[in-house]
C-alpha cells in the first residue's frame, strides 16, 4: 500500500468517522430530549394520578354529604309532619273550647227542607231547622 492510498483511506475513515460522530450527536440530543419527554409524560402521569385521587375523594365527599343531607332532609319532614298533627290537634282543641262541641253538617232527625209547587209557579220551602218559610217565584210580579 503506498502513501497516498493509505492518505486516502484515512481520509475516508475519517469522513465516516465524523459522520458517525454526527449521527451520534444527533441520536444523544434526540436520546436527552426523549428523556425529557419521559420525565414530562412522568410527572403528568404524577399529577394526573394525584388529580384523580382527588376527584375520588371528593366524590366520598360528595356522596357522605349527600347521605347526610336526605337523612337530615327526611328527619326534619317527620318533625314537621309530627308538629303539624299536634297543631291540628290544638287548632280542634282551642275550636271545641270556643264554639263547643262541633255541629254535624247535616243534623239528625231535621229536614232539609220541603218545597211544593202551585198553579201560579210559586216555590214554597220551608226550612225546619229554622221555622220559617221562604217563598221564591219564577213570576216576574213577585
Amino acid at each position: 500500500m503506498d502513501a497516498l492510498e493509505g492518505h486516502s483511506i484515512f481520509k475516508a475513515c475519517s469522513a465516516e468517522l465524523d459522520t458517525l460522530r454526527a449521527r451520534q450527536n444527533t441520536q444523544g440530543k434526540r436520546l436527552r430530549q426523549l428523556e425529557e419527554a419521559l420525565q414530562l409524560c412522568k410527572t403528568f402521569s404524577a399529577g394526573n394520578a394525584k388529580r384523580l385521587e382527588a376527584m375520588r375523594d371528593l366524590t366520598k365527599i360528595y356522596q357522605t354529604t349527600k347521605e347526610e343531607l336526605e337523612g337530615q332532609t327526611k328527619a326534619v319532614q317527620e318533625q314537621n309532619e309530627k308538629k303539624r298533627m299536634v297543631l291540628d290537634e290544638l287548632y280542634r282543641e282551642l275550636e271545641r273550647e270556643t264554639f263547643g262541641p262541633p255541629k254535624p253538617s247535616v243534623p239528625s232527625g231535621d229536614s232539609l227542607g220541603s218545597y211544593s209547587t202551585s198553579e201560579n209557579s210559586h216555590l214554597d220551602i220551608d226550612v225546619s231547622d229554622e221555622g220559617s218559610t221562604v217563598e221564591v217565584s219564577d213570576d216576574e210580579s213577585v
